[in-house]
């Protein structure tokens, strides 16, 4: 009889090596710690898939007009985010580049094959009228995905903003907190980007 595997996931990961003692209380023994507030990371994760996932239960005749309006207001969201700790990065950080190297492949590869974008979508975004796939295909590689994936400070900004609406510990809290932009200055000083968008 073959070992049982064990479901894994980023986040049990991440609790792991940040410390074992804690992944034991939260995922082997019981009962479990009462769990504290939300992080902002989490949080701001939250926001953004909680409000793609009201505006595509909307009828597309809704939707199209309004996420043709939103870009075209240019509100900005944040819309390329990788989110680790400040200590995981600092004894991570060979690790965080891999991952951020196979990101930027990744988005290479999005961008440049229509058909397979659109076929992801379809798979993992739940939606199957071609016209809306190719419709929000067509707008978040145009305008929310880029080549280089940088994070885009106004809109982590407004993200703050709007989790400071439910959430005093965002309050005052500056964007440059939340920020580490030294892994994606190595990948272009390195020439890796240029590389691949050659």
């Amino acid at each position: 009889m073959p070992r049982r595997l064990f479901k894994v996931t980023p986040s049990r990961l991440s609790t792991w090596l940040d410390c074992p003692r804690r992944y034991r209380m939260t995922y082997l023994d019981r009962p479990a710690p009462p769990r504290g507030g939300a992080w902002a990371h989490s949080t701001l994760g939250a926001v953004v898939h909680n409000a793609l996932r009201a505006l595509f239960d909307l009828p597309l005749e809704v939707q199209d007009p309004l996420m043709t309006e939103a870009a075209m207001a240019g509100y900005e969201i944040p819309a390329t985010t990788v989110v680790i700790s400040r200590k995981f990065g600092k004894s991570n950080r060979d690790e965080v580049l891999r991952f951020l190297k196979a990101y930027i492949e990744g988005t290479h590869r999005l961008m440049t094959d229509r058909e397979l974008g659109i076929r992801a979508l379809r798979k993992y975004g739940g939606i199957s009228d071609r016209d809306m796939l190719a419709s929000t295909y067509d707008l978040f590689t145009s305008r929310y995905i880029k080549k280089i994936p940088k994070i885009n400070l106004k809109g982590v900004e407004n993200s703050l903003s709007l989790i400071a609406e439910n959430n005093p510990k965002a309050k005052n809290r500056k964007v440059d907190e939340f920020i580490d932009a030294s892994y994606m200055d190595e990948l272009e000083k390195t020439g890796f980007i240029k590389s691949v968008w050659k």
